[in-house]
């Protein structure tokens, strides 16, 4: 799926924005997923491991 909606991006351009919605216990794969769109190469550790070390 997250292959699917970045050749989908790829291909519309850079005119389109992705909006992510959840509700609760949603945003614990929402998260991650969210992630997973915005880094480039393998995801290293979590966004709560980054946000406990400062």
């Amino acid at each position: 799926m997250l292959g699917y909606i970045l050749s989908l991006l790829h291909q519309l351009g850079d005119d389109v924005e992705l909006h992510l919605v959840s509700h609760g216990a949603g945003t614990t794969v929402l998260a991650p997923f969210a992630q997973l769109l915005i880094t480039v190469g393998r995801v290293g550790r979590g966004l709560a491991a980054v946000r406990n070390e400062g």
